[in-house]
């Protein structure tokens, strides 16, 4: 590159410098309070701890996450990522810091060589317009702060476009190849469209060198650029194969309706394009870039209209694309590179007035008419609308004062000024909140026992997926995929509080009958929970938790199980095994007493009116309420239940004694549906409850009391497992009493095998939801290992992978350039 290339990169790399240093002056982190600092940097350090624990670079089980899970209900979030692989080489940098570091210098490089794409194809001013619309597009700087997935692959797959020109100019294939491999094991999610757009290209380019088509030749060499694309999905087989089993099982789905005719009726989808970070981002210079590809005349330029015209204007792919699952922009992000790439090639035209712009502007302005009356609720509408009307006087004065800046300033102006307020919306979490979380982590002293979980009830989300310690066991766990018979025990089951306004979100709870179930010894707390007793700073302990694993001679049949109502089915779990069998009824309710007393209002800054059993309560700020039952419940464990019969336009949210339930608003594609707000409380009698602004229709309140003196010494009647090694597998060895049931409270999955006495035993659904066998009087040694499911299959096909990748590279090695 030149002085000039080097001074116009300066400059985009500059001002996103500048962004990035007025965040940290102001005492940001450049992270985002959403996800960010929940999940994408603490899986990541999760998973360099587990690396460090036994040196094993592909592991198979996450022991300490969500009660333990298939290690590729990770894999959205940096597993075999070799970023996150390249962390391990630098263990005296906080993942914290190594996460958002690597993503802005892959930002910088994705810009970098976006430029050095184009420079080749336009002139110098065309080259550095259009990579200063592709770094300023909405997405781009964005999600290095938010979403790492969305972006992180970008720049292999800018690189995977100049290899495509490499390929058809010195037909050289095997970088073109690990580029392809790197954007798969980058993000599995996006690497199919990603793939899609390099063929895209690769077709745009044959085309434009091949001026006549002949379509046999097409065929065959669309087959062998196809073949060249399938040898790094091969090579990946070990990651993919397993991954689609994690997506089959544990795939997060919404519990959002959607509207089908949204889906199936062609209609110009703006919200996916323009003006959002979860979106392509960009100005409708595209669509007036689309219609002078079509003006323009070139078979390869008619061709890319029509593709980026489809991707446009049906809605079906990006539902398709979105996993069946809703209309999210954030599927096309791949295809910036090319959408930003027609827009080059019409500022190029522009530049050489070699463009028709009468039959230009008669066609945009019709479709831009059609756009805006059949968008006329969207909220951006505006922006539409001074967006066009920035290119039209800069176009226009262009033609009548050739002076090219007067057509390039409107458009970087408007990006630059579009991609910073996009910016500013995001909430980024202040350094010295990142520094209270970690001190509060730092100073927590804990001897670890194998044997049982700890659960970290401070930042419930910030601390979500933060191992403590590689000894660290926790029933929290915040992915896009988890194993769905844990989540339904949670949600389902125990019917935990739903802190967060999404279903899948799965924090650690303050749920007494939980944390003895699940095993949680600790708890990490700064407030009283019944039969927790506190043992240093912030750090509370109950010696009557449940081990992981136990023997259990009472059983209970699944038939009889299922007919209990919540929550007699929770004191059932408490004390039985639930084994799908023939078994006589035995369940007692005694223990479940339904509280009918009166309620004593204490206080409020909150009225209420009673409609229909319905208790209709405003809030224009937060209320509070306080109530006061009867003395006999103060040692008591509570188990509160009420209806949510109205859902607002926003998140609104109840909390009870520190215990808070959250109702997210009917549109969000996250949808919680949470229409039933739980709570388990104990120590008081008095309700401390709060209400966050809002309306209310609240009705079929119901108290029930239990007395934890029934849960206290269950644990010393079970055999407890104990287990001296959890470095690759789970091994240990139990004292049976008498013929019972084994219980793991790690949830049931295919690909575990487990042997008893060094003999392979076949394992169980029980409990609902986990795993266990039956198990005879006597002392037995256990081990308990994983292989996911189609693990072996894909690194078998890994394996012919490389080798045929082997070949390719062998002859562009010995191939003369």
């Amino acid at each position: 590159m030149n002085k000039k290339d080097i001074i116009n990169l300066s400059i985009i790399l500059g001002i996103i410098t500048i962004y990035i240093l007025v965040n940290l002056i102001l005492g940001n982190s450049y992270i985002s309070q959403i996800d960010y600092i929940s999940q994408h940097f603490r899986i990541s350090e999760y998973l360099r701890e587990l690396f460090y624990s036994n040196f094993n670079l592909f592991p198979t089980f996450a022991l300490n996450l969500g009660a333990g899970q298939n290690i590729f209900y990770l894999a959205y979030h940096g597993l075999f990522s070799p970023i996150t692989i390249l962390s391990y080489f630098f263990p005296f940098i906080k993942m914290q810091y190594f996460v958002v570091g690597i993503n802005i210098i892959l930002l910088f490089l994705s810009i970098i060589f976006f430029y050095y794409w184009l420079k080749p194809k336009f002139h110098i001013n065309t080259t550095w317009v259009s990579t200063f619309i592709f770094a300023f597009s909405g997405p781009l700087i964005y999600h290095t702060h938010r979403h790492i997935m969305f972006n992180n692959y970008m720049l292999f797959l800018v690189l995977a476009l100049i290899f495509t020109d490499r390929y058809f100019d010195k037909n050289k294939k095997s970088a073109l190849i690990i580029v392809t491999f790197l954007i798969i094991m980058m993000s599995f999610y996006y690497s199919a469209l990603s793939i899609t757009t390099i063929c895209i290209y690769a077709l745009y380019k044959y085309i434009s060198i091949n001026k006549k088509i002949n379509i046999k030749k097409l065929v065959k060499e669309s087959f062998k650029f196809i073949i060249l694309m399938i040898i790094p999905i091969l090579m990946a087989a070990f990651f993919i194969l397993p991954t689609i089993y994690a997506i089959k099982n544990g795939r997060s789905d919404t519990l959002k309706t959607l509207n089908l005719l949204n889906v199936l009726i062609p209609h110009f989808q703006i919200d996916n394009f323009f003006y959002k970070s979860y979106s392509v981002g960009l100005s409708c210079l595209l669509i007036y870039s689309i219609i002078n590809l079509f003006i323009n005349k070139k078979k390869e330029n008619i061709v890319l209209a029509i593709i980026c015209s489809i991707f446009l204007v049906f809605p079906f792919i990006c539902y398709a694309l979105n996993g069946f699952m809703y209309l999210d922009g954030k599927c096309f992000i791949p295809l910036l590179p090319l959408f930003v790439y027609t827009i080059a090639i019409f500022i190029e035209d522009v530049r050489i007035k070699d463009y028709n712009y009468k039959a230009l502007f008669t066609i945009t302005y019709i479709i831009m008419l059609i756009i805006a009356f059949t968008n006329l609720n969207y909220k951006y509408l505006y922006i539409f609308v001074i967006d066009n009307a920035c290119i039209f006087f800069g176009l226009l004065l262009y033609k009548y004062k050739h002076k090219e800046v007067l057509f390039y300033v409107p458009i970087t102006l408007f990006m630059i000024i579009l991609c910073f307020s996009i910016n500013n919306n995001d909430k980024l979490v202040k350094r010295q909140t990142l520094k209270d979380i970690n001190n509060i982590n730092d100073n927590i002293n804990i001897n670890y026992d194998k044997n049982y979980r700890t659960a970290n009830l401070l930042y419930l989300l910030e601390n979500v997926n933060n191992i403590l310690d590689i000894d660290y066991n926790t029933t929290s766990i915040y992915s896009s995929l988890e194993n769905k018979y844990y989540t339904n025990f949670v949600r389902n089951i125990f019917q935990n509080e739903v802190y967060n306004k999404d279903y899948h979100t799965i924090t650690n709870s303050n749920n007494i009958l939980f944390n003895m179930y699940m095993s949680n010894l600790y708890l990490i707390n700064d407030y009283d929970i019944i039969g927790y007793e506190k043992t240093d700073n912030n750090l509370y302990k109950n010696p009557d938790v449940y081990s992981i694993g136990y023997a259990n001679k009472n059983i209970m049949s699944k038939e009889e199980f299922d007919t209990l109502n919540y929550p007699y089915n929770i004191d059932a779990l408490m004390k039985y095994t639930i084994v799908d069998e023939k078994l006589p009824y035995i369940y007692d309710k005694k223990d479940v007493k339904k509280y009918n007393k009166k309620v004593e209002l204490i206080n409020s800054n909150t009225n209420y009116t009673i409609n229909n059993n319905n208790y209709i309560i405003d809030v224009i700020d937060t209320g509070y309420i306080k109530l006061k039952l009867d003395d006999e419940v103060k040692d008591k464990i509570l188990v509160i239940t009420l209806n949510m019969n109205y859902n607002e336009k926003f998140d609104t949210k109840i909390t009870i004694n520190n215990t808070i339930n959250t109702l997210s608003y009917k549109d969000w594609k996250y949808h919680n549906n949470n229409y039933t707000f739980h709570y388990v409380i104990g120590n008081t009698n008095e309700l401390d409850i709060e209400l966050t602004k809002g309306h209310y229709e609240i009705s079929d309140i119901n108290i029930y009391v239990l007395d934890y003196n029934n849960y206290k010494y269950i644990n010393q009647k079970h055999d407890n497992f104990n287990i001296t090694d959890t470095n690759n597998k789970i091994k240990g060895n139990i004292n049976v009493s008498e013929d019972s049931y084994f219980n793991l409270s790690i949830p049931y999955d295919k690909g575990f095998n487990i042997k008893v006495d060094n003999k392979i035993i076949d394992y169980e659904l029980i409990n609902t939801s986990f795993i266990g066998f039956k198990i005879e009087k006597g002392y037995h040694e256990i081990e308990i290992t994983y292989n996911p499911p189609y693990a072996k299959l894909g690194s078998l096909i890994s394996l012919i992978g490389v080798i045929i990748f082997i070949s390719f590279l062998w002859r562009d090695l010995n191939e003369k350039n």
